[in-house]
Formats: C-alpha cells, sequence, structure tokens
C-alpha cells in the first residue's frame, strides 16, 4: 500500500507536540535530530529544542531532505507558504500542502507534523491524525501524502506560525526536520479601501529658494458686510535673521539664555516671544516637508481656477484652508506666483493667482509647489505676550498671582456670598447642587474673590468642569447688573458646545457666537447647526464680522481664541468685558490663553476684571511642533503652570 500506518499506545496522553526530543545538532549541512525511539517529550522541551537552533541553521532546516519534498500553492522563498487574502466575516481558507517522497528514494516515515507555538488562527488536519499525534505514516516512494492547512480570521494583522515535520528514514533510521514558515494577510472590505496605494516614503526637506521675484494673487472676497474695524495695530514677528542663521545651524547662540531662564514676570516676554519663534521655525520645516516637484495643476470652473490635487489633504497633511496661500514655481526659474486657496475639496484646492498667469497658463505645465500656515495665531501671541509684559501690574496680578498680592488689593468682593440653600434654588442646572465642590466654584466666581488672580476650575475627564463654567456664566448674565461676559475656547467645536449649553437658558438676543471668516458651514456639526447659525452672523453664505457697536450689545460673546485676537484688534474698551472664561484651557498655549486677556481684560474694572480658566491640567497639552520649544517650557499650558508652580494654587484658597 502507499501508507504504513502505526498508532501510538492508547495509554500514552499525547499533545500536538509529540515527537521530538530535546535538542538538536548539525551534522553534514542537515539539521538533525536525535532518533525518535518512542519517547514523547512535552510541547514546551521541543519547542526549546527547534527554537534554540531555527534560526542559526534556518537554511539547513528548510531544505527538502532525503528525497522528501513539501510543496502548495503558496510557496514562497526562504521556506515561506502564504495563504493569501482572508477576509475576516468569510469563510474559513484552506490550502493542500502536499509531502512527496521521490519515486528513487526509500519510504519515509511521517512521525508529526505540528505548530510549534500556538496560534489560534490556523490549525493542521490530515486523513490519518498525523496533525494531531494519534498516528505515524510511511510515505512510499513516488507517492504524496496531503496535509490541510486551515485559516480561520478572528481579528485583522499577519498571523504567522512554524510548521515542523519530523521524519524517520526507513533505511538508515535516522530522524530528521523540515520547517515551512505559514501566514496569511487577514483583513477586511474597510482595510482594503484605506490601505496606502505606494509604499511610505519620508519627504526631504525643501526650503523655498531665496530671492525670487515674487507675483501676487487673488485673495478670496469674504462677506462685503465685514464691519469690524480692526483700530489696534498688529506687527509681523517675523523670526529675527539672526535666530533663524542659528537655527538653521541647530544653535540658539545668544538666545538660549532667553529660552532656558526660568520664566519671570522680568522675562515673561522675551521667553515667550523667543519659544513662539522656534516654533514657527520647527512649523516652516515642518510644511516645507510637503512640498510638491513638478506637480501637474489644471485649469477648471472656465479658467476661473487652478487647481492642484494634494495627496493627504483630506487627512490634514498639509492642513490648508481659505485663503491660505501657496506659491508655484517652474524648475530653474527665479520667479515664483502666489495663489490664493479659495475653495477646499476632499482631495483638490482651487487657488486663484493673478490674472496672467491664468491667461498664459498651458496644460501639462509642471511646478514646484511650497505650502504655507497662516500666521496670524503666532502673531497675535506675540502681540498678547508683549502687552502683558509690558503692564507689570497686570502681570504679576494674572501670569504670578500670589496671596500678597490678593491681599494687598483687597478688592471688594462682586457681590455677597448666598445663604448656600437659598442659592441652590437659583441655579439653573439643579445637579450643581448636590456636588460641594461645583457650588462652591460657583459661588466664589459670582463673587469674585478671588479677584484680581485666575480662578481655575479643574479635574479629569467627567468630573463637570464645563458644566460648572456654564453654570457660573450664567449665574455672573443673571445676578451681576452691567456684567458682560467674552466666553473662549481653544477650538470651534468646544466654542459650539459652550455657546449650545448657554442657549438652554439664556435668549439667543442675548449671545453672539463670533466665528472665523474661514470657517466653513458645513464642518458645524448637524445636530447643532441650526442653534450656532442663529446667534452667528452671516452673509452671503460665509461669516462676517459685525461692528464694534454691534458686538457691544451682546452681553456674552462666545469665540475662540485666536478670534478674540479680533476683538483684541477692535475698537472695544479694555474694561467693556467684565469676566473672561476660558474652557479647555489645558489645551491651549500659555501666549493663546493671553490673547483676549492682554487688551480685553481690566483688573481694575470695578464690575469684575475676572479671569477663570477650565481645563485638565493631567490631560494631553498643547501641541508642539519644536523639541527645544518643549524642553523649554512652551508645552506646558498656563493652567497646568499656575497649578503646577504657583503657590496659591498648592493649597485649597477661596
Amino acid at each position: 500500500s502507499t501508507f504504513t500506518i502505526k498508532k501510538f499506545p492508547s495509554h500514552h496522553t499525547l499533545t500536538p507536540g509529540v515527537a521530538l526530543r530535546q535538542y538538536m545538532a548539525a551534522k553534514r549541512k542537515t539539521v538533525h535530530v536525535e532518533a525518535y525511539n518512542g519517547g514523547i517529550p512535552s510541547r514546551h522541551d521541543r519547542i526549546l529544542a527547534v527554537f534554540g537552533e531555527i534560526e542559526k541553521y534556518r537554511t539547513a532546516l528548510i531544505q527538502n531532505k532525503s528525497g522528501v519534498t513539501i510543496t502548495s500553492l503558496g510557496d514562497g522563498n526562504d521556506g515561506k507558504i502564504s495563504m493569501g487574502k482572508v477576509y475576516v466575516g468569510k469563510t474559513k481558507k484552506q490550502m493542500t500542502i502536499e509531502v512527496t517522497v521521490d519515486k528513487d528514494g526509500a519510504p519515509q516515515k511521517l512521525l508529526n507534523c505540528d505548530f510549534l507555538d500556538d496560534v489560534e488562527e490556523f490549525q493542521l488536519s490530515d486523513k490519518h491524525c498525523v496533525c494531531g499525534g494519534l498516528a505515524s505514516v510511511v510515505i512510499q516512494p513516488g507517492h504524496t501524502y496531503e496535509i490541510e492547512a486551515e485559516c480561520s480570521p478572528k481579528s485583522l494583522g499577519t498571523p504567522r506560525v512554524i510548521i515542523a515535520f519530523q521524519f524517520k528514514d526507513t533505511e538508515y533510521g535516522n530522524s530528521y526536520h523540515i520547517i515551512r514558515f505559514l501566514f496569511a494577510h487577514i483583513t477586511d472590505l474597510d482595510a482594503e479601501i484605506l490601505k496606502p496605494t505606494a509604499p511610505y516614503v519620508r519627504q526631504k526637506y525643501r526650503s523655498r529658494v531665496k530671492g525670487c521675484i515674487t507675483v501676487e494673487g487673488v485673495r478670496p472676497i469674504w462677506s462685503s458686510r465685514d464691519e469690524l474695524v480692526l483700530s489696534k495695530p498688529l506687527g509681523d514677528y517675523f523670526i529675527p535673521a539672526s535666530l533663524r542663521s542659528f537655527m538653521s545651524h541647530g544653535k540658539l547662540c545668544g538666545d538660549k539664555k532667553k529660552i532656558k531662564a526660568k520664566l519671570s514676570l522680568s522675562n515673561y516676554s522675551d521667553k515667550f516671544q523667543t519659544l513662539l519663534y522656534v516654533e514657527e521655525y520647527q512649523m516652516e520645516k515642518d510644511i516645507n516637508m510637503y512640498a510638491m516637484r513638478d506637480a501637474s495643476p489644471f485649469l477648471c470652473e472656465r479658467r476661473r481656477f487652478v487647481g492642484l490635487e494634494v495627496p493627504g489633504l483630506a487627512e490634514n497633511r498639509p492642513s490648508v484652508m481659505r485663503g491660505d496661500h501657496l506659491f508655484f514655481r517652474k524648475s530653474g526659474q527665479t520667479t515664483e506666483y502666489k495663489g490664493y486657496v479659495h475653495l477646499v475639496r476632499k482631495e483638490n484646492l482651487r487657488l486663484k493667482f493673478t490674472e496672467k498667469f491664468h491667461e498664459d497658463f498651458i496644460a501639462g505645465s509642471k511646478f514646484h509647489v511650497h505650502f504655507t500656515f497662516n500666521r496670524l495665531g503666532l502673531k497675535l501671541q506675540h502681540r498678547a505676550v508683549e502687552r502683558l509684559g509690558s503692564d507689570n501690574i497686570a502681570c504679576q496680578s494674572l501670569a504670578f498671582p500670589t496671596r500678597e498680592a490678593i491681599e494687598i488689593k483687597r478688592l471688594r468682593p462682586l457681590r455677597k456670598i448666598d445663604n448656600r440653600e437659598d442659592f441652590k434654588r437659583m441655579l439653573f442646572n439643579k445637579n450643581i447642587g448636590t456636588n460641594n465642590e461645583q457650588l462652591q466654584a460657583v459661588q466664589h466666581i459670582l463673587a469674585g474673590t478671588s479677584r484680581p488672580a485666575p480662578y481655575l476650575i479643574f479635574g479629569p475627564p467627567g468630573t463637570g468642569k464645563t458644566m460648572t463654567t456654564v453654570e457660573a456664566i450664567k449665574q455672573v448674565w443673571k445676578r451681576l447688573d452691567g456684567s458682560t461676559i467674552l466666553a473662549c475656547t481653544p477650538s470651534n467645536s468646544a466654542a459650539d458646545d459652550l455657546a449650545c449649553r448657554l442657549l438652554e437658558h439664556i435668549p439667543a438676543t442675548e449671545i453672539a457666537r463670533l466665528t472665523a471668516l474661514s470657517r466653513r458651514k458645513d464642518l458645524i456639526d448637524l445636530a447643532i447647526k441650526d442653534q450656532i447659525l442663529k446667534i452667528s452672523f452671516v452673509d452671503d453664505d460665509s461669516f462676517y464680522f459685525p461692528s464694534a457697536k454691534r458686538l457691544k450689545e451682546f452681553r456674552i460673546i462666545v469665540c475662540t481664541l485666536v478670534t478674540a485676537g479680533r476683538l483684541a484688534s477692535a475698537d472695544i474698551e479694555k474694561n467693556h468685558f467684565t469676566h473672561i472664561f476660558v474652557d479647555e484651557s489645558g489645551h491651549a498655549f500659555e501666549p493663546e490663553c493671553m490673547i483676549p486677556v492682554a487688551g480685553l481684560l481690566d483688573i481694575n474694572n470695578p464690575l469684575g476684571g475676572q479671569l477663570v480658566l477650565a481645563g485638565d491640567p493631567k490631560q494631553l497639552g498643547p501641541i508642539v511642533r519644536s523639541t527645544v520649544a518643549i524642553e523649554n517650557g512652551l508645552q506646558l499650558s498656563f493652567l497646568e503652570r499656575l497649578m503646577n508652580t504657583c503657590k496659591l494654587y498648592q493649597k485649597p484658597f477661596i
């Protein structure tokens, strides 16, 4: 017969790992294992024996030997067997592994076939249970014995396992092994759609060519009703040439002392401005990694726009917004064309250059493209720390508050702290009354007991920080006559959420949601879009800023920290806002937190002058790109710095 089957004695407790002894030795370029003598070593011993030598003798172990050949449809190089793609949720996939003895050779006994480790996705089976360790078979010359490998997909990935075949040469009596490496690519339809189209190659840093003549493009037209006059200057705050030169060589030289020095009242402006310059330099390097060489833009919409396909645009790599600009330059030329982004699509941009550029454009032209980022936020941060640093009293009170300073100033409370039970009855959110810390926070913000120092609301996720902030804003609005509130957050989504919570008890006529001109309406959460648009300023399908006079009619203005910079640049008195709240302040740079504070908050305002910060200092802080800036404190939010370094906040103090 083709096979001689030997059953193992029934009194043995057999495992799939039978049939290997405990060591391997290299002889005559072939790895042999001590002859099988009926013993039943443990699976652990077998794994130790094989793995101990497998890398050392890999080439010899994968070789077919003694006339035995192991093949399958998934055969690859270096002893690998691929089962190909297997889809999660689909049926199991099987593959036949054929063990063939050469017709001119001697019969070979297959003692065992098993995995060397446990991988739940794979199983082996055969007709006579050799894979189960219950029998052995003798394969006659010229015949083939089949083993079925099966893959049952559990989760995405590429599981791998080693199969060890143990044989005994019936002619010479020696035992030997052949191994194969079995693997499969387990995937699903979503993973197939999202898989990369090409191997990742890190882009080389490409800076713009210096000395080029720049031809200005056409800026997008914002709403024709933009009525907010910016009467207060905002400088350019370009990186100083000396600092840029040093950083290009990986050095800081004289500026190193500025950023290494401990933050204090005397160096507040210098240190933060230098850190912002260092961060901007890194941002320039990062954005230049997205530079495109020999890009092929195209004319579209009757030559009104120049289109550009940008890989990664949908994932904000790079991040591009309406109003940003790009530079186009042909190879070898010293003229670059500045184009402004008018529309942002999923994978492409619509830009406008000078009219002549559109007229002379030739289809198929190649350009080198450089991206830029909006510097407005950086400029506003520079101005904020510059303003605050030049006012020692305000800087001391807000950025470096002390118990002594509060006691010396002895500001009269804005109102008497109500009896606890009476105050509970006046709460908008009755749940606040069941939490002593939240109730106390709202009472003391209303009374203004921490002035001129900031009042901090902090805690881990789910502890009601935003709920407490919202209640405090509502109480100030209702119970402090003449109060006006500026409520800020680092992001639009957080500002939208805050505004919707306020609308639960405050009329829409009292709240203004101030939104950046570049924001797209389609990015507002559909669940709250109608509410947000109701209190926003929209014209011609775009947001706009109303006049300062119109804004002063609202008791509450909600916006992002950067958008608050527009208010700080407008003709709005420093003492107009009695209270400034910054929710999610743990996610913002300290200079960013200062944008609404410097220029819009008067600590001597008899009706308030109160700054309230809410957030979680233990959560992920602001994203900083420069390692130098990270090492020297820019990643530390204002909230976290006060809690970590200010003695006033080390212990409970009201």
